[in-house]
C-alpha cells in the first residue's frame, strides 16, 4: 500500500463530491448519481480499476433508501469510499470499520439520523472540511497498524470491471481467494449484511425442495384416494342398482303370487259354491228319485212304498229334512238306477280330471318357488 484516498459523495443539494486528494477520474464517482434498483439499505461495493498507469481498488460504503437532502427532499444515496492500491484480505473487517466511522464521525457531521433514514446537514461536504480531515488522518492511523498492513496486500492485475457479480452476504466473501476469483473475472463485487448467506439460501432452497417434494407426494396420495373413493362410490352405486332391480323383481313376484293366491281363493270359493250346489242337487235328485222311482213292480212281492198313505209319506219326508244325508243314502239304496247314474257321473268327472292332468301337466316356475 503506497497511498489511500477518502471520498464522500452524494446529493446533499445536487451531486457533490469531496475527496482528501484530487480525483483523476471524477466521472467515475459522478456515475453513482444514477439510482440503484433493488439495492439494500447498506451496500458494500468492491471494484478494481486501472486509472492511467495505476491499478486501484475502490471500496464503497453506500447508503440507499430514505436519504434526504438538506432541504428535506428525497435524495438518491450517500457514499463513503476508500480508494487504495491494495487488496484487502478481510472484507468483513474493512466493512465494519467503515460502518463504525460512518456512525461515529459522519453522523451528526454531514448527516443526521431520522426515524426512517438519514438527512443531510450540509449542502456541500466541503463545509465540514476540518472534521473530514481529522477523519482521514484517523483512518490512515488505522490502515498503518501492523495488523492492517498484513491484511492489505499488493493488488493483482485484474481486468477492468464490466458488470456486477450480484449482491451477497459479507461472510460469504470473507476469504481473500473468493474475492480475487470474482475480481479476476472482471466483476464488481457487491456485498451487504442485509442479504442472506449462501449457506442459508442453499439450506432454504433444500427445505423448499423438500416441501415441494412432500407437497407432490401428498398431492399424489390425494389423487389416489380420490380415485379409490370414486371407484368405491361407483361399486356401491352398482350394488345399489342391483339391489333395486332385485327389489323390483321380488315385488313383481309378490304381485304375481298375490294374484295367484287371489285366483286360488276365488277357485276355492267357486269349489265351495259348487260343493254346496252339488249337495243341493243330490238332495233334490234323491227327493225326485224317491218320489218317482219307488213304485213296486207288478211281479215284486215286496210291499210298495207308494202304497203308503200320501199324508204319512209327506210327513216322513218333512220329518226327515233334518237328516238329509241319511235320506240320500236310503233312497240310493232303494233305487239302484239312481245309484248307477251317480257313479257314472263321478267316474266321468274323475276321468276328465285325469285326462286334463295328462295332456296339460303343471310346470312349476322359478317365481312360484320364490
Amino acid at each position: 500500500m503506497t497511498f489511500f484516498n477518502i471520498i464522500l459523495h452524494g446529493v446533499p443539494d445536487g451531486q457533490k463530491v469531496w475527496s482528501s486528494d484530487p480525483l483523476k477520474q471524477r466521472g467515475y464517482i459522478d456515475a453513482f448519481y444514477q439510482p440503484e434498483p433493488g439495492a439494500p439499505e447498506t451496500l458494500f461495493q468492491v471494484e478494481a480499476r486501472v486509472e492511467g498507469n495505476e491499478r486501484v481498488c475502490y471500496y464503497h460504503y453506500l447508503k440507499y433508501r430514505d436519504i434526504q437532502d438538506k432541504n428535506g427532499r428525497s435524495s438518491i444515496y450517500f457514499g463513503f469510499t476508500l480508494r487504495i492500491d491494495a487488496l484487502c484480505a478481510d472484507l468483513p473487517l474493512l466493512f465494519h470499520h467503515m460502518d463504525e466511522v460512518f456512525r461515529t464521525d459522519l453522523l451528526n457531521t454531514v448527516l443526521a439520523a431520522t426515524p426512517n433514514g438519514y438527512k443531510h446537514l450540509v449542502a456541500d461536504y466541503a463545509e465540514r472540511k476540518n472534521e473530514l480531515d481529522t477523519l482521514v488522518k484517523e483512518f490512515g492511523f488505522w490502515l498503518n497498524k501492523p495488523r492492517m498492513k498484513e491484511l492489505f496486500g499488493a493488488l493483482p492485475q485484474f481486468p477492468a470491471a464490466k458488470q456486477k457479480y450480484g449482491i451477497f452476504n459479507l461472510e460469504d466473501f470473507s476469504a481473500k481467494q473468493a474475492v480475487s476469483d470474482v475480481l479476476s473475472k472482471g466483476f464488481i463485487l457487491c456485498l451487504s449484511p442485509e442479504v442472506p448467506r449462501l449457506a442459508y439460501i442453499a439450506e432454504k432452497k433444500q427445505l423448499q425442495d423438500q416441501l415441494n417434494q412432500k407437497d407432490a407426494q401428498r398431492e399424489a396420495l390425494l389423487k389416489q384416494e380420490q380415485e379409490r373413493s370414486r371407484q368405491e362410490i361407483a361399486t356401491v352405486r352398482a350394488q345399489n342398482n342391483e339391489l333395486n332391480d332385485e327389489v323390483a323383481r321380488l315385488r313383481a313376484n309378490e304381485k304375481q303370487l298375490s294374484q295367484k293366491v287371489k285366483a286360488k281363493e276365488e277357485i276355492l270359493s267357486l269349489l265351495k259354491d259348487l260343493r254346496r250346489d252339488m249337495l243341493n242337487f243330490l238332495q233334490n235328485l234323491a227327493i225326485y228319485l224317491g218320489k218317482g222311482g219307488a213304485q213296486k213292480p207288478e211281479n215284486d212281492p215286496t210291499p210298495s212304498i207308494s202304497s203308503l198313505d200320501d199324508g204319512e209319506q209327506s210327513e216322513d219326508i218333512a220329518g226327515d229334512k233334518d237328516n238329509k244325508a241319511d235320506r240320500l243314502f236310503a233312497l240310493l239304496i232303494k233305487n239302484k238306477k239312481a245309484t248307477y247314474c251317480l257313479l257314472i257321473f263321478f267316474l266321468g268327472m274323475i276321468i276328465t280330471f285325469c285326462l286334463g292332468r295328462y295332456f296339460f301337466p303343471y310346470k312349476p316356475s322359478d317365481r312360484d318357488d320364490a
